[in-house]
């Protein structure tokens, strides 16, 4: 008994001590979560626009000097949490908006800090802010690099199907059907590689296989911006952005239930010459999209679906195509939150490679007739952010994207599925006032299996460090590279060092002068070096010598705010590529990727926004040059246009809006000889002269508002080629109808 009574007090003992100690640890906790709460304060509010004191949703709100900010939601409320106390400088900026500058704004320990901001509507905008030129937000004024802004209010105006329509009226972007060229990055490869990275949320969208970007992937009613940064990026973004980076900017979910939908419906014109009438039908196109958010405590979320169709105005061009999609965020504190996004594409169209001849231009070879593609990609992405305090965050993002088609053209036809997975870990630490670090680790594997490429795979690892250096307070130099290592399968691996000096000087508040010059790299994808096909003629060998392309580029820059109504940017470049991989045919009937030894791109690039009458009416301007050299052939490069010129213009009065833009790109000065042998009229290219109107209105419908616009592309039925044999989209015209409920 004595023993059983020494156990039991023991037990007591021991069950004692253990409570204390539990109940030390936790007001110990309690006490340091009381004392880290009372280290920093929350800065909330409302923006608003001054004239109707309406809000601003997707304004940009950051606190000078230190590395966090947000945005407006759909309320314009915003809330910015962890900052230490003391005086700061609050800056607010949004696109059609003067950036305001609010100086001393106190920050209390402990304390919610309340400020309302009004902003002033403005004809140009100074202080917009951009995130895809350093991997984090920034001021036009800092960043040493050109970058062009697709604001939310040019999306509204254009009935923009996917992502390239959008793209087709930025200055020095020029496209071949869908694929993209910045500044003459690019000639032409049907679906194959691509030297311009696209970015969803700053997280890479490329196939696995082909390394395309698939437009149609993302769903553009759901985007709010896109960024468009030209030059070499490698620096910070690696093989893919030698030519610059597209980054789709997506939509906020709102903090209430909000149902939004469109529907659009309209039809392609007769062909201006009889004898290229190729049906008696009318051939239609229409679509409509549908989304709805909602948020449940910490949780938000958006589902939406799509359908969009289209007959063709081409014999065996139509396309149908369904897109579901999901974005979702968990808001674990105010500092942390995950978002996850899910997309699913399914596309069925047929297949149109070049015409029969130039008198039957919208008809293909007999033995195009049939031939179709049908495709279903899926990819779900992770973002997980964290502020840990106003000089430190750091985010986790990745990306499964698996994609799976097969054509049914010649006899067999071919078939790929493949999987893409990429990650990276970024961190942003303000070590000092004066020096902002960025550093991050990144990786992507990919997986293919196909009857056209074989079973390859691929690895990329890559390590990137910078440094943004304030030396004074108008003149800030960035300096960074970045370690690369790829293999693709049984080529050769490669290990690459890039380098890159940027230097953004603000000579006065209305001008700033860039700077920047880097270097860069573009691994082949699978489908350069190992594609074994037969296409309507034309038969493409694989390539398993092929060389990682090189390139040095610089760029020098001026913007200018000229008044209140002009805002004009001016810059000069040139790229100098080694190993520049190019499509040619090394026998009649027989092509090849292969590496152009030596090649230089030169240009200038000019831009200017314009407002009249009180931003009654709008115009943009911009000019590109490129002089594009193949060195070793002492040649213009293939498939690039030496002149481009587009002109956007918008007139406003009450609830009504009328828009006008207009695009001419030169005639493409040089294409493969080879094209003549099986391509009737291969010779028959024109300059590009292109004029899309519209008009729209809003207005309610009982207490429900609407928004309709009539839209009438290609309104002076211009008949042009973008790829060879192959007629661009002719004169159509559509109506849309949506709303916000």
């Amino acid at each position: 008994m004595n023993f059983i009574k020494i156990r039991i007090r023991l037990w007591r003992t021991k069950f004692e001590i253990r409570n204390k100690f539990k109940i030390q640890i936790s007001l110990l906790i309690i006490a340091c979560s009381l004392t880290y709460a009372q280290q920093y304060g929350i800065l909330k509010g409302t923006v608003t626009n001054k004239e109707n004191n309406q809000p601003l949703p997707s304004a940009n709100v950051m606190i000078k000097g230190t590395l966090i900010g947000t945005n407006t939601d759909y309320n314009g409320k915003y809330s910015i949490q962890k900052i230490r106390p003391g005086k700061y400088i609050l800056v607010v900026s949004m696109i059609g908006f003067r950036k305001e500058e609010i100086s001393s704004v106190v920050i209390e320990a402990g304390k919610e800090n309340i400020l309302n901001i009004s902003l002033e509507p403005a004809a140009v905008q100074v202080g917009q802010v951009v995130i895809t030129a350093g991997k984090r937000e920034q001021s036009f004024a800092e960043v040493p690099a050109s970058v062009s802004v697709i604001d939310p209010q040019t999306l509204q105006r254009r009935n923009a199907i996917t992502i390239d329509d959008a793209l087709r009226q930025v200055g020095g972007v020029s496209l071949i059907e869908s694929q993209v060229s910045i500044r003459g990055s690019s000639g032409y490869s049907k679906g194959v590689g691509s030297r311009t990275l696209m970015l969803v949320d700053g997280i890479p969208l490329l196939t696995g296989d082909t390394g395309e970007l698939v437009f149609e992937s993302v769903p553009t009613f759901n985007v709010d911006r896109i960024e468009i940064l030209k030059g070499a990026a490698s620096a910070l973004y690696g093989s893919g952005a030698m030519g610059g980076v597209v980054n789709v900017l997506t939509k906020e979910i709102p903090d209430v239930p909000k149902t939004y939908l469109r529907i659009y419906g309209g039809f392609y014109d007769k062909p201006y010459y009889p004898e290229w009438k190729w049906s008696s039908k009318t051939q239609f196109i229409n679509g409509f999209y549908v989304s709805h958010s909602q948020k449940f405590a910490d949780f938000k979320t958006l589902l939406a679906i799509s359908r969009t169709e289209d007959d063709g105005y081409r014999q065996n061009s139509r396309w149908q195509r369904w897109n579901f999609y999901s974005k979702n965020q968990y808001q674990f504190t105010p500092s942390k939150n995950l978002k996850l996004s899910l997309n699913y594409l399914e596309q069925r169209r047929n297949n149109f490679l070049y015409w029969r001849n130039l008198d039957s231009a919208l008809i293909p070879r007999a033995d195009q007739l049939g031939d179709r593609v049908i495709s279903k990609r899926f990819s779900a992405s992770s973002l997980f952010t964290n502020i840990v305090t106003d000089r430190f965050t750091y985010s986790i993002k990745g990306i499964w994207y698996h994609t799976d088609w097969r054509n049914d053209v010649e006899v067999l036809g071919d078939r790929s599925i493949s999987n893409f997975m990429d990650a990276e870990v970024q961190f942003n630490y303000q070590m000092f006032a004066e020096h902002i670090f960025t550093l991050g680790v990144h990786g992507n594997y990919n997986r293919v299996r196909s009857d056209i490429f074989g079973r390859r795979t691929g690895l990329n690892t890559a390590f990137y460090l910078q440094d943004e250096y304030k030396m004074l307070d108008d003149l800030r130099f960035t300096l960074g590279t970045r370690f690369d290592y790829s293999k693709l399968d049984s080529l050769k691996s490669q290990f690459q060092i890039n380098p890159k000096l940027g230097v953004a000087y603000s000579y006065d508040p209305l001008t700033s002068l860039r700077f920047s010059v880097g270097r860069a790299f573009r691994s082949p994808s699978v489908g350069e070096a190992f594609t074994s096909t037969t296409a309507s003629s034309i038969t493409v060998i694989p390539n398993p010598n092929l060389k990682p392309e090189k390139s040095w580029s610089f760029e020098a820059g001026i913007n200018r705010i000229v008044s209140d109504n002009i805002n004009v940017d001016a810059s000069v470049f040139q790229s100098e590529y080694d190993n520049l991989i190019e499509a040619k045919f090394v026998s009649p009937f027989t092509g090849q990727f292969i590496n152009v030894t030596r090649a230089r791109i030169q240009g200038l690039e000019v831009s200017a926004k314009t407002s009249f009458f009180e931003k009654l009416f709008l115009l943009d301007l911009s000019y590109t040059y490129l002089n594009p050299k193949d060195r070793e052939e002492k040649d213009i490069l293939r498939f690039r246009s030496k002149h481009l010129f587009y002109v956007n213009t918008v007139l406003s009065y009450s609830n009504i809006e009328l828009g006008i833009d207009f695009r001419y790109i030169s005639r493409i000065e040089r294409i493969d000889k080879e094209f003549a042998i099986y391509i009737v009229d291969a010779e028959k290219r024109v300059p590009t002269y292109v004029v899309d109107t519209h008009i729209s209105s809003i207005f309610k419908l009982g207490n429900v508002p609407l928004r309709t616009s009539f839209h009438i592309n290609n309104l002076l039925q211009y008949n042009y080629v973008e790829l060879i044999g192959n007629i661009a989209p002719i004169r159509n015209f559509v109506l849309r109808l949506e709303t916000t409920l």
